[in-house]
Formats: C-alpha cells, sequence, structure tokens
C-alpha cells in the first residue's frame, strides 16, 4: 500500500483499507489503528471501547477524480470518574472535529476562495474535481483567521469612498510588504492620532496632501516622517510641468520657414482678446492695486463683491498670465487656421462659405466660432500667409515628463526646439503654493 501513501501522505499513521473505483470518484475505506484515546475535557487517556461510527469526508481529488475517506471511528468510555463526559469520540489527526472535509482538503479550497473568492472559485473546483458552492468558499473565507497585524515601519494612509461624494473611510498598508493592514471608519485626524497612538513604532508615514492627515500623522507619531507618495510626486509634478507650459503658450507655435512680410505685424494694431480676458485684466490690477494699498483680502472680497476664494488666486498669481491660462484654450478650429488663412489671401471672406468649406472637411462648430475668428481681420489686422504649427500643451507637457529615450527622433528635436526658443521661467511662490505638500511638521 506504499503507492496509497504516496497519494495520501496524511493517512500514514492510519490503517488503509480497500481503495474503490466508481462513478463518484475513489472510495477510501480507512481506520484508526491507535489502541486508546484521550478524553478532550480531562484529557485522560483511555482503552475502553463504547461504540464505532462511521464518517464520510472529502478528500483532495486525484486526477481530477473526487475522493472520499469512510473512516471507521470509535467511541470510548472516560475512566476520570471526576470528569462530567462518560463518552467521547476519539480525535482524528487528519480531520477536525464534526469536519466534512480534511484538513488537507480545507487548505486547498481556502486557497481557491482567497484567489478567486465564491463563483469563480466554484468553477476552478469542478474542474479541479473539488465539490464545492460559492457560498461554501465565503463561509470558508469567513472563518480563516485574519493574520496577526504587526505595527509597519513604513505606513501608508490613503482614503477611499464607500458612497462617493457622502462616506469615505481610510485603508492603511504596510508599503514594505503592499499588504492592507487595517481600515479606518473615517478620515479624520483624530481616528488617525488614536490608531498611531495604539500602534506605536511607525518611523515613516506616506501618504497625500490631506491637512486631515498631516494633522493626525503629526499628533500620533511625532517622531515620524512624512513623505508624498509616488502618485502624488509624480501628479504635483505633472501639474506644475503643464502649468509652466501653458504659461508659455507662445512658445508653443513653430516658426515660419519663411520670413514674414515687415508690414504683415506693425505694433500699432490692436490685438484681439476675449471678453473673459479683458476682464481678467482688469480685475488682477484692481486686487493687486488694493492689495498694494494694505487692504485685506476679505475687505476686497466685500468691495468688488468677489468670492473669497477667487480673491485669494487673483492674489496670490504674480503676473496675470498665470491667470489666463485657463483662458487661452485649444480650439475646435484651431486644425482648420491654416485653411482659413489661406482662403482669405486668395479673396474668399464670406464667413458662411468658408464654415461650408471646412464643415465638409470634419468641422463640428457653428459659423459664430468662424465668424469670431474673422472678426479682427475685418477690423484691419492683416491675416497671415501661413499659420505657424502649434503644438498643443498637453503634448508638449508629455514630452517634458517622458524619458528622452522614449521619445521619437522627431518629438525629441520638436521638443528641443521648444525649449530653445522659450524663455527661462523661474518658478514663483504663488506655483507652489497651490499644490500639496508632505513634508516632516
Amino acid at each position: 500500500m506504499d503507492f496509497v501513501w504516496a497519494f495520501f501522505p496524511h493517512l500514514a499513521q492510519v490503517e488503509v483499507g480497500q481503495v474503490l473505483l466508481n462513478d463518484d470518484g475513489l472510495l477510501v475505506q480507512v481506520g484508526v489503528s491507535a489502541d486508546m484515546a484521550s478524553c478532550p475535557k480531562c484529557r485522560v487517556a483511555s482503552r475502553r471501547v463504547h461504540s464505532r461510527y462511521v464518517r464520510r469526508l472529502s478528500d483532495t481529488a486525484i486526477a481530477t477524480r473526487p475522493a472520499r475517506l469512510v473512516v471507521t471511528a470509535r467511541k470510548f468510555f472516560c475512566i476520570n470518574p471526576s470528569c462530567g463526559r462518560k463518552v467521547f469520540c476519539e480525535e482524528l489527526a487528519f480531520a477536525d472535529r464534526y469536519a466534512r472535509r480534511t484538513r488537507l482538503a480545507d487548505e486547498g479550497i481556502t486557497s481557491v476562495a482567497a484567489a478567486l473568492g465564491g463563483r469563480a472559485g466554484a468553477r476552478l473546483g469542478r474542474a479541479l474535481g473539488i465539490g464545492c458552492s460559492p457560498s461554501t468558499l465565503l463561509r470558508t473565507i469567513r472563518r480563516t483567521p485574519e493574520p496577526a497585524v504587526r505595527t509597519p515601519v513604513v505606513l501608508g494612509v490613503d482614503d477611499f469612498a464607500l458612497r462617493r461624494g457622502y462616506v469615505y473611510a481610510t485603508l492603511l498598508v504596510d508599503m514594505q510588504t503592499g499588504r492592507p493592514i487595517e481600515v479606518l471608519p473615517d478620515r479624520t485626524a483624530e481616528t488617525l492620532t488614536g490608531w498611531l497612538v495604539d500602534h506605536p513604532g511607525v518611523e515613516v508615514i506616506c501618504r497625500d496632501g490631506s491637512a486631515a492627515y498631516a494633522g493626525g500623522a503629526a499628533a500620533g507619531a511625532p517622531n515620524a516622517v512624512q513623505v508624498s507618495d509616488r502618485w502624488h510626486l509624480w501628479r504635483n509634478l505633472c501639474l506644475t510641468v503643464d502649468k509652466c507650459v501653458a504659461l508659455h503658450r507662445d512658445s508653443l507655435k513653430e516658426p515660419s520657414i519663411e520670413p514674414a512680410p515687415p508690414q504683415a505685424e506693425p505694433a500699432d494694431l490692436p490685438v484681439h482678446e476675449s471678453g473673459l480676458a479683458i476682464r481678467t485684466r482688469r480685475r488682477f490690477t484692481e486686487i493687486q492695486d488694493l492689495l498694494s494699498q494694505r487692504v485685506s483680502r476679505a475687505a476686497i472680497s466685500r468691495q468688488l463683491r468677489l468670492d473669497p476664494h477667487t480673491v485669494r488666486r487673483f492674489a496670490n498669481a504674480t503676473c496675470v498670465d498665470e491667470l489666463l491660462t485657463k483662458v487661452s484654450r485649444q480650439t475646435i478650429l484651431d486644425e482648420f487656421m491654416p485653411y482659413l488663412c489661406r482662403r482669405w489671401n486668395e479673396g474668399c471672406t464670406d464667413g458662411e462659405a468658408l464654415f461650408r468649406e471646412i464643415a465638409e472637411q470634419g468641422f463640428r462648430g457653428s459659423v459664430k466660432t468662424v465668424r469670431r475668428f474673422l472678426q479682427p481681420f475685418r477690423a484691419g489686422l492683416p491675416m497671415p500667409t501661413s499659420m505657424p504649427d502649434v503644438i498643443k500643451p498637453r503634448q508638449a507637457t508629455n514630452w517634458i515628463v517622458t524619458d528622452p529615450d522614449h521619445l521619437t527622433t522627431q518629438h525629441r528635436d520638436q521638443l528641443q526646439r521648444l525649449l530653445a526658443r522659450s524663455p527661462p521661467w523661474p518658478p514663483s511662490p504663488a506655483m507652489s503654493a497651490g499644490s500639496p505638500r508632505c513634508s516632516r511638521p
């Protein structure tokens, strides 16, 4: 029977009888060879057999064939007069009390349940010869004891939405192993402080820019170093580069190869701006003048009837171009501007006709958009002979933050020309004030 113990190593301490193969799978008859058993209550060994009974246990499958054990177990008299139990069942080394599966089969089902869950685990179990339902797998997961939680040296703190916009919780992760260790019921500073006080030993706290997490970490672990996680570091870098590119949007235009005629851009011609840009410039001047007169921001908000957040945004800006970056954006007409310039210089100045021509090329805007574009040129501003190629701000940002080895030769050359014609950009205090920070308090 050595081959039987090779397939059933957990049955090495018992007597294996017949091994039958039927339509339902493999049937193995097992008998216990020990001549005594210990009472589970008083742990006194007894040899007095009371009776015998049969237990049927599911075991691990062999060659995708289900295996079942038919175990002939015994009941013993307890010989300890002071014990309250008179009769007890002997314990099996390969199965728990009242269990319907062996421990080895239970470990396999637990692994499948932990990896795939209910329905997917049940489908894999049927393919492997493990008969179990989705509910059985879920019950197995629920009764599996949780591993002991040790206090991590590097703790990751982040929030997630249980109900977006209404209910949020906090997830704590061991950053060295990547395993979640705790879910806090909310994202307040007091809750995080209480957890850190109850679990001393955290040396580094990796978090986002939340002020609540900053205060809770400082109060609960004052000696821990607070750092920003990689995602927020990269996001803050991309936002800063995107804002820098937007401030230098004039440099995104590729210079024309052919020199423009001297009369093409006279100095005294007015520059066409939208009404929003004009209001932004005027409002920036008013707020900066009041700030120079030592007027508080709250008083400026009341005097100009502006929201305090708007006043703070205008007050923190070092120049008006920082505020105009969101005003001058790419439009749906940009790719059709070279065609409109060429047709205008050819003598076609009818806005309706130009609109119909670019609509056939895929333009999805309205005729008013075309008329607004042509209005400055009807007022006297000369139409350029050709429109320079304009690099989109998002494309320039991607080039800057991408590894140069991962850029094509064309994009690398365009980026070098863009950097060569762009003026140096000193970072302003207002630029960094709006981005979240993570530093040691």
